[in-house]
């Protein structure tokens, strides 16, 4: 039986507006300026990828309500049936199919871009060129290198790929063999390493600065891959428009649930929420017992009450004590010190979530919702839950003000980071792994 390691979950005292965007090297500005230039990107990546041709495109996700979702936590957990619960569909992002979509393909091109003008290939704001034939014989002189655990390196390899690079893609033990063989057919090379994403990204990155025409796409300290993920909260704020008429004109709360690896991801999303919608956002990072790397990092740096913050970081210590997870995508020891020094504050919160609970949780959307995912994204499909559990342990706390309190009238988005390229087999061991342990 697998073991059952203790949770924890922790909430930030204090809110954090958009005047606290205080950061060390990424600026809301940045933020602007990217979604500018994914618009400028649209078309050569209508032209690269055929799934984007009838996007015009644009790279998004479908966001739903999950109404059956709701009705399973109002009945089991008394969860106020006002609240609305919801499903970000990154597991359905074209190209690569997952989250780390937004940010590989980002900086991709944008790297593509830096190398196209120093040559003087590119003119102005004119990136159709990076699909010509002469331009992509260019870059096949370069070598994209990425360390990953499985789907930022489909991401980069994908995108590399398409666009003539030669690619190197660093896998750590965790990843899955689905995913090796895809970058494989797909021309990139993949190196296998015997111990964890640390050791890959770290023998990785040495490596690929040894040699001249390697370019090393780090994801501990991109700044453009925390740009890429950042403007998804530009298409957030349209969907949630078109799903509540008064969106805008309300204060409601909006609880966002981010499974979690090195904090790249749900770092650039947490900085473009808060950039779109300060206050009123509250970004709850999730991961797994066994690699908490972001959660302990930050209630190490934000947690107030040092008797609490003991207690926290003892029972993560214990829980992290093997690092091993399903959700492989999760699987890390560190986190990254760029989304810490640029995001660390934005966050409200962090849970961590026991392995019985993850394939629960990746069961329970197949059963009731019709979604299949991988267990990585299935991390935060109970937070809904565990805040309002939180909420009711510690009645009359300061750790967020009486609106963001009161459920009745909140929003909760689950971000779905991957799935969509999970072949049929292995989803059906995810889910089969499931029912055996359930039923144990």
């Amino acid at each position: 039986m697998m073991r059952n390691k203790e949770s924890v979950f922790w909430l930030k005292s204090g809110l954090v507006d958009k005047k606290d965007m205080i950061s060390a090297e990424i600026t809301p500005g940045d933020v602007k300026n990217t979604q500018q230039e994914w618009q400028l990107l649209a078309r050569p990546l209508g032209e690269l990828f055929s799934e984007l041709k009838k996007t015009g495109g644009i790279i998004d996700s479908p966001l739903k309500l999950a109404d059956e979702l709701q009705t399973v936590f109002a009945k089991k957990h008394d969860f106020p049936t006002s609240a609305k619960v919801l499903l970000k569909e990154d597991n359905l992002l074209p190209v690569a199919g997952s989250i780390k979509a937004r940010g590989g393909i980002f900086a991709v091109c944008k790297l593509a871009i830096g190398l196209a003008e120093e040559e003087g290939i590119l003119l102005g704001n004119n990136y159709a060129k990076l699909t010509a034939r002469e331009v992509r014989q260019f870059f096949s002189d370069y070598s994209l290198e990425v360390a990953s655990t499985g789907n930022l390196g489909l991401s980069v390899g994908l995108t590399g790929r398409a666009l003539g690079f030669q690619v190197k893609v660093h896998m750590s033990r965790d990843a899955r063999n689905w995913k090796k063989e895809l970058l494989r057919k797909e021309g990139a090379k993949v190196i296998e390493y015997e111990g964890d994403y640390g050791e890959a990204i770290s023998t990785s990155r040495e490596l690929a600065n040894q040699q001249e025409k390697s370019i090393f796409i780090d994801d501990e300290n991109s700044p453009l891959l925390f740009l890429g993920y950042s403007t998804a909260a530009f298409y957030l704020a349209q969907q949630l428009k078109g799903i509540e008429k008064d969106f805008s004109n309300s204060s409601a709360p909006i609880f966002v649930y981010l499974p979690c690896g090195v904090g790249g991801a749900p770092g650039g999303i947490a900085y473009g929420l808060k950039y779109i919608f300060g206050r009123r956002v509250f970004p709850i990072i999730v991961e797994p017992v066994t690699c908490p790397a972001v959660t302990e990092a930050l209630i190490a740096e934000y947690c107030q009450g040092e008797e609490e913050k003991n207690e926290l970081l003892a029972r993560i210590k214990k829980g992290k004590s093997d690092h091993d997870t399903l959700a492989d995508g999760l699987a890390v020891r560190k986190p990254s010190k760029l989304v810490l020094n640029n995001a660390g504050n934005l966050f409200a919160g962090a849970m961590t979530i026991a392995e019985k609970d993850i394939l629960s949780s990746l069961k329970l959307l197949a059963d009731i919702s019709n979604v299949r995912v991988e267990p990585s994204a299935a991390a935060g499909v109970l937070g809904p839950i565990r805040l309002k559990q939180y909420l009711n342990k510690i009645p009359g706390s300061k750790m967020i003000d009486s609106f963001a309190r009161n459920l009745v009238d909140s929003y909760h988005i689950i971000w779905l980071t991957g799935g969509k390229l999970l072949p049929e087999k292995e989803w059906q061991q995810y889910y089969q792994q499931a029912n055996s342990y359930l039923q144990e």
